[in-house]
């Protein structure tokens, strides 16, 4: 009996202690949560330190103290004293904000770094990064990424920057790839059609090696997957160029990314409304944008060309899809409230007489839409568009808001 109420005595003693520690824990944390401004702050701050780690390691460990002071020097602290809780930013007072020529030194060291392990790894592709390198490279790539929003105003040459990150992705070391393939991304998601054309010349480069080549067209999946929406613009220039790599006149190139190329359509597939396949005709056909007169685009695969372009929408086509024959392809553009049928089956002298122009044979316009026209061009109304063949001529179709209509054919 008296050794239960010791381990009693024990068991409460310690309840006691928990108790206490937690009571401390909490009374610590309720500071810095009223507070987040200021902790956002050092963060923001503490983004001098690393580079001046990088720029430490890079001349091989000797410190700068100027540079140190300089930097500390730009950043703008608000005035503690203000009294009416005014700051120049979000944080009011104690809130410390980068100039821009903070901003942009920073920008320019990043680049500096990652452009140079980048062109080592692009003339020397055999000869591994130094452990330092890697270090120093990963801290710069994954700084890049983490406020490519910041310094995207300060790159003046996008393009360059994906090539390297794209191929610093590629190295084996898992840190610096991961960290450039996160940064590339960011980089794909800010300037789509930049990173589009990159991705394009690196695909379609033969003297760059096999492994960049098809590297370069899954990043484009990598994009589609992670950031559809930044795309939708650069849609139709994504399809050209992933068509192109499957072209039999260049056979070592189709060889070489057949597997990529073919993931890459996969995904456009799956993530676009405004693209659609027919496997047997081995049709892809995918709809524009005004940029690109707001035709729909019929791409034969087996030739890796052109087979029709269907003009008479006027504004942005959202979704596209082949019945189950391939004779008809129905169209829909929220902007016009308008869907088209059109007749893609036709084949013969005639058809190739009068060229790769389509036909089309029903025009359906609807009732506006309860979305407001200024938001049925966002990101989100794009891709909630479906249309749906439900038999060979009547189609379903999901409009931006969400209802559902059918319509047939004749």
């Amino acid at each position: 009996i008296a050794a239960d109420q010791q381990r009693k005595r024990q068991k409460n003693k310690e309840k006691r202690v928990q108790r206490q520690q937690a009571s401390r824990r909490t009374a610590v944390a309720a500071p810095s949560r009223m507070t987040t401004t200021s902790n956002d702050v050092k963060a923001t701050a503490n983004v001098s330190s690393p580079l001046r780690v990088m720029q430490q390691s890079k001349n091989g460990g000797e410190a700068d103290s100027n540079n140190g002071s300089s930097s500390s020097s730009n950043l703008e602290h608000e005035d503690d004293d203000h009294d009416d809780g005014k700051g120049s930013g979000e944080g009011g007072a104690g809130a410390i904000r980068l100039t821009s020529a903070v901003v942009s030194q920073i920008t320019e060291t990043l680049l500096k770094v990652i452009f140079d392990a980048g062109s080592r790894q692009e003339n020397s592709p055999h000869t591994p990064l130094s452990p330092q390198d890697i270090v120093v490279s990963s801290l710069a790539a994954e700084l890049m990424g983490k406020g490519f929003f910041l310094w995207r105003r300060h790159v003046t040459d996008v393009g360059s920057l994906i090539s390297k990150l794209h191929r610093l992705s590629l190295i084996k070391r898992a840190a610096l790839a991961g960290a450039a393939h996160r940064a590339l991304l960011q980089a794909g998601q800010s300037a789509p059609r930049s990173f589009i054309r990159q991705m394009g010349n690196e695909a379609l480069n033969l003297k760059t090696r096999a492994r960049c080549r098809s590297g370069a067209l899954f990043a484009i999946v990598a994009l589609v997957k992670k950031y559809p929406s930044s795309l939708i613009t650069a849609l139709p220039s994504a399809v050209q160029i992933i068509i192109k790599c499957l072209d039999p006149s260049a056979p070592a190139l189709r060889k070489s990314l057949l597997r990529p190329a073919t993931a890459a359509l996969h995904a456009l597939v799956q993530n676009y409304p405004s693209v659609t396949f027919h496997q047997k005709s081995q049709r892809f056909a995918v709809g524009t944008t005004p940029r690109t007169s707001s035709v729909i685009v019929i791409y034969d695969l087996r030739t890796a060309t052109k087979w029709r372009i269907l003009s008479g929408h006027k504004k942005t086509i959202t979704a596209v899809s082949f019945n189950p024959s391939a004779t008809y392809l129905a169209s829909y553009s929220p902007d016009e409230a308008c869907l088209k049928f059109w007749e893609t089956g036709a084949q013969g002298f005639l058809t190739n007489f009068l060229g790769i122009q389509g036909q089309c044979i029903k025009t359906v316009k609807l009732a506006a839409t309860t979305i407001a026209p200024s938001e049925q061009a966002t990101s989100e109304a794009l891709l909630n568009n479906r249309i749906v063949w439900i038999s060979p001529k009547m189609i379903k179709l999901r409009r931006e808001d969400g209802k559902v209509s059918e319509h047939h054919v004749s």
